[in-house]
Parts: structure tokens; sequence; C-alpha cells
């Protein structure tokens, strides 16, 4: 299985198990780091906030980060971790010749949210974005 399809399999599997209620600690503590921030885009206000602390227990996002990542904002200097809680899965990444990673967003799933928008990351951090 690919890496994307793994991550939408797990992702989709924390949303389900958070939507039917909160998601339990254990079970969140037992899920890579990438899945659960893919997931905290789509996961209902309950299940962001223990979805979120946990998050917060592995310092991935910088808290000054996540008032944009509940706005489903990205900004250059953000982590990969922050991008994924943004703006959640991508539909797709290319890696570039530099070991940069291209990640593409072709839908637009939230209100002043752009269609068709790309994160350029190096080295664990978003170095720019389109548009």
């Amino acid at each position: 299985m690919n890496l994307m399809k793994s991550c939408a399999v797990l992702g989709a599997t924390i949303l389900l198990t958070t939507a039917a209620g909160a998601a339990k600690a254990t079970d969140l503590a037992m899920t890579e780091t990438a899945n659960l921030c893919m997931s905290y885009a789509g996961a209902a206000p309950g299940s962001q906030h223990a979805i979120r602390d946990e998050l917060g227990k592995r310092g991935v996002i910088a808290e000054a980060d996540w008032a944009l990542v509940d706005q489903h904002m990205v900004k250059p200097g953000m982590t990969v971790c922050g991008l994924f809680a943004a703006w959640g899965q991508p539909d797709g990444m290319t890696p570039d010749a530099k070991g940069a990673t291209q990640y593409a967003y072709h839908t637009a799933p939230w209100p002043g949210v752009a269609a068709n928008r790309t994160a350029s990351v190096a080295d664990g951090r978003v170095a720019s974005t389109k548009p």
C-alpha cells in the first residue's frame, strides 16, 4: 500500500473512531504523527480537541501556528504537520531534485480556501505556498 493510501485509511479510521465519540488517548498515542495531523483538518470539534492535545504532547506544531491552522491557513516556516492539520490530506505529492516535496490540493473544502493550491516543503517546513 502506498503512503497516500495508507494515510487515507488510517486517517479515515481516526475520523470514524472520533465520530462515535471522543477518541481514546491511548488510541491517539499509538497513531502515527502524519495521520493525526491530516485527521485534524476534517475532524469534528470535539475530536479536534483530543487530536490537538496529542499533537501538543508531541510538539509538532508551534503554539503560534494553531490560530492559522484553525483558519485553514498555511505560512512559510510552518511544520509539515501544521500544513496537514490546516489543509488535510494532500491529493498528491511530488519530490523535486532539490530535496523538497510539492504537496498538491485540488479542492477547496472550506470557504475562503483556494482550490488548486500547493505547498513546497523542505526539511520538514513549508518553504512556500501557491496561490
